[in-house]
């Protein structure tokens, strides 16, 4: 790794404290714009007394001038602090802890499916430019783009588990009977695997696929049309045709020139959709009742409970800005002729 390239990774880390603070700045501003008082949704009926409402708004310090409250965030979230939620009465960093894992797992196996099914279609679809494969993965990709993830969310609800039945309850994590298993990491998958309950591993796996499946189709419709697009031109290039000329297999020609230069352009899009699908999609953990981070973020909005939203947001920046970094790097790893300064 040379200095001009370390120097910029250093630089990328020390601007990450200033990527959080900004956002955290923004959506602090956005939060109070909407209307409503957090203090009456707490206390419901008894907010009808100005008194106990004033006292509310007081314990939880929403009295004070606006730019003291931010200010006050920051200090604390220097040093760690989330702050408390106004509705679970939890630390934010706890509640956080809580719901990670399941938004973690979720975003994890979207990704795979992303892998598993964007990168080979993608690759066929380029290969084979203009034949019946390439059409059809064109509008299936376009089919996955265009389709909202919570309208198809509800589709699948109904038809796979309403009408035909073969799909589980969109409960959560696992079904209502079911017991979780002994906490290790937080990832179903994993503790039931290390405790060697297998037949709760399947249960859990297969809650996990539906809204994995519909949260990675967006992904995978991006996935296949750029992959496509970069075989397509690179396979039309010089260097192709001198090395096919030059009697090299065409599984050489295709995986050891082709194949790595076309993931050039697609790492970056896979890097936002890691990051994205990390982050927790908050309409998918919505219509499944996914507890993640998704559905901790809704949550809190309709209560107006503004730490928790500020920390789920810092959260998800930080996702994206070390994603983007190792993005970066991967950059630097497929084509050495890419150089920093």
């Amino acid at each position: 790794m040379n200095s001009a390239f370390s120097t910029f990774i250093v630089r990328r880390l020390l601007a990450l404290p200033v990527i959080l603070i900004g956002i955290t700045f923004v959506t602090f501003l956005l939060l109070h714009l909407v209307p409503g008082d957090p203090a009456r949704l707490i206390l419901g009926e008894a907010a009808q007394d100005p008194q106990v409402v004033a006292a509310v708004r007081h314990e939880w310090g929403l009295d004070r001038p606006l730019h003291i409250q931010y200010l006050q965030y920051v200090a604390h979230l220097v040093r760690g602090d989330l702050g408390l939620s106004i509705r679970s009465r939890r630390p934010v960093s706890g509640d956080l802890a809580r719901y990670l894992p399941a938004t973690v797992e979720l975003g994890a196996v979207s990704f795979a499916l992303t892998l598993l099914l964007g990168i080979p279609l993608g690759v066929l679809s380029g290969a084979r430019e203009r034949t019946l494969t390439d059409h059809t993965s064109r509008v299936a990709s376009l089919l996955f783009l265009s389709m909202p993830s919570f309208w198809f969310g509800l589709i699948l609800i109904y038809v796979g588990y309403y009408v035909l039945g073969v799909l589980p309850t969109p409960t959560g994590r696992l079904g209502v009977m079911d017991v979780p298993p002994p906490a290790f990491t937080g990832l179903y998958l994993v503790d039931s695997a290390v405790a060697g309950q297998w037949g709760l591993f399947l249960r859990s796996l297969w809650h996990l696929l539906s809204p994995a499946f519909v949260l990675a189709l967006a992904s995978v419709g991006l996935v296949v049309r750029m992959l496509r697009a970069s075989m397509v031109e690179i396979l039309r290039q010089d260097y192709i045709r001198t090395a096919q000329a030059k009697g090299l297999p065409p599984r050489a020609v295709f995986y050891g020139h082709a194949l790595r230069n076309a993931l050039i352009p697609t790492v970056t899009v896979l890097g936002i959709q890691f990051a994205s699908l990390f982050g927790g999609n908050v309409l998918v953990e919505t219509v499944f009742a996914w507890p993640g981070v998704g559905l901790y973020f809704v949550e809190s909005i309709q209560w107006l409970d503004y730490a928790p939203v500020l920390g789920a947001t810092a959260l998800i920046a930080a996702a994206f800005v070390t994603v983007n970094l190792l993005v970066d790097v991967s950059y630097a790893l497929l084509d050495p002729r890419i150089r920093y300064t």
